[in-house]
């Protein structure tokens, strides 16, 4: 997808039912650097971050017409809104689903590591009750 300011926003999308992905950041990062980009050709020559580009804008002459402003904020809204909410929202959904399977698989766990105890304790029982009826028998 491609806006009329020619920030570049092709493979992006809406998590729908898929796993969240580092490649998704990648590409939130390249909208981001080319609205950003489309910005700093405006203002300044060579920005180095976000603080230079708003200084320089306030220093320099150039006026940027509400137009072209309102379109730049359409376009980080329309970023943050339909591909960065989503996936937050989406990975969010993830952690919880990971950290309940981690809880059960933890009480799996639990639960194993209490029979093995449950049956050493047999085990130990029945090595006691050995031990004690061959000493009661060597008595006699």
């Amino acid at each position: 997808m491609v806006l009329q300011n020619s920030v570049d926003l092709e493979g992006l999308e809406d998590p729908g039912d898929k796993k969240f992905q580092r490649t998704h950041v990648k590409k939130l990062e390249k909208a981001k650097n080319s609205v950003f980009g489309e910005i700093c050709k405006e203002i300044c020559s060579n920005p180095d971050n976000h603080a230079y580009v708003c200084q320089h804008y306030f220093q320099s002459k150039k006026t940027i017409t509400k137009e072209k402003l309102g379109l730049w904020l359409e376009t980080v809204c329309t970023i943050l809104d339909d591909f960065c909410f989503p996936w937050l929202v989406k990975a969010d959904d993830d952690i919880e689903a990971l950290n309940n399977e981690k809880i059960t698989d933890q009480n799996k766990i639990i639960d194993l590591q209490n029979k093995q105890i449950q049956k050493q304790e047999e085990q130990l029982f029945e090595v006691k009750t050995t031990v004690g009826s061959r000493s009661e028998s060597n008595r006699l």
